[in-house]
């Protein structure tokens, strides 16, 4: 629940460090009390079930491979939105 205003900016280009290449965030929400990241797949084929999502490893529905689009690089959003060292 978001108390009070809020601003959404999307398709957010950020840096980490000086002379990195940007890491592109489809939104970033800011409200008085957080800042969120936000980072949308889409499901690459109809399913339903419970999605299970870590930071470390590839999301999973009901047990198996969830089919999530995603980059090659990044097995989920998390590791898509981190910057590389």
């Amino acid at each position: 629940m978001i108390d009070g205003p809020a601003v959404v900016v999307f398709n957010v280009m950020a840096h980490k460090k000086q002379n990195m290449d940007p890491v592109q965030i489809d939104a970033v929400l800011w409200t008085p009390q957080r800042c969120v990241a936000i980072e949308v797949k889409g499901f690459t084929e109809p399913r339903g079930g419970a999605l299970t999502a870590t930071s470390n490893g590839p999301w999973k529905l009901d047990g198996t491979p969830a089919p999530v689009h995603s980059l090659e690089s990044h097995p989920n959003a998390f590791q898509q939105v981190r910057p590389r060292q």
